[in-house]
């Protein structure tokens, strides 16, 4: 009796990788985007537009280089959209792009339901003085030519303004600004609410970059353009007094 054969087992293997965000501009010839993967973000993504040059910069966190081609393409189409435009004129063609790019995330298992999911319309604006969302309106269009999207809010904590990126209730990434309750007071002058409000805009329109291995959040230009603020000093001087004081107290 002659030895049996082994069984034939098949394995499954990928004969062509996923193709990259740059081949795909490339068989589309667009040439005013460019893709960066940036680790502060876990499962959204965001753009800018810069209104000089006309280049569009797109951010996406390390697991959606191996995204699908048709995800990719769906990134690359939702980048295309931004522009001159309000985000209500483009809100159906992004929500059905976002659609195809979250329907990804989930099957990867990297959505779960936890504290950075939250309806942006319930954020509150409004303050003592200042309406954060007047502020943002302004600022945007003063120094960024109306070219950033935000959702605005007042923070609990004293000192602590940043800028995040969070998902709402249906999955669709979005900018959030924080700003720290020490400017929700009645004696605080408006360059001083338009000077952390540019500071935080800065984090959208010049977003972190690696170097050397390490995540550079405020790179050379970041720095550059936030000396440009006209009343930058007189801010920095104002919050020291007013930091002073509430370390004080508290």
């Amino acid at each position: 009796m002659t030895g049996m054969r082994e069984p034939c087992v098949q394995t499954e293997l990928d004969l062509f990788a996923a193709s990259t965000f740059e081949e795909l501009l490339s068989a589309r010839q667009i040439t005013d985007i460019t893709v960066t993967v940036t680790r502060r973000l876990r499962r959204g993504w965001h753009a800018t537009l810069n209104h000089h040059t006309g280049m569009r910069s797109l951010h996406v966190p390390a697991f959606l280089e191996t995204a699908p081609a048709e995800v990719k393409q769906a990134l690359i189409d939702w980048t295309l959209l931004l522009s001159h435009r309000t985000p209500r004129a483009r809100t159906a063609q992004c929500r059905t792009l976002e659609r195809t790019v979250f329907a990804f995330i989930k099957s990867q298992g990297l959505e779960t339901r936890n504290r950075m999911s939250a309806d942006p319309r319930a954020y509150v604006t409004r303050g003592r003085i200042f309406d954060l969302a007047e502020i943002f309106d302004a600022v945007n269009k003063a120094f960024f030519e109306g070219g950033l999207s935000s959702f605005v809010r007042w923070g609990r904590h004293p000192l602590r303004s940043f800028q995040s990126t969070r998902t709402d209730t249906i999955g669709a990434a979005y900018n959030l600004i924080t700003i720290a309750s020490m400017y929700n007071r009645p004696d605080v002058p408006r360059y001083a609410i338009e000077a952390i409000m540019y500071h935080e805009m800065l984090h959208i329109a010049c977003p972190p970059t690696i170097a050397g291995g390490r995540n550079v959040i405020h790179g050379q230009e970041f720095k550059r353009r936030e000396r440009l603020f006209p009343r930058r000093e007189e801010w920095l001087a104002w919050e020291k007094r007013i930091c002073k004081h509430i370390t004080r107290r508290g």
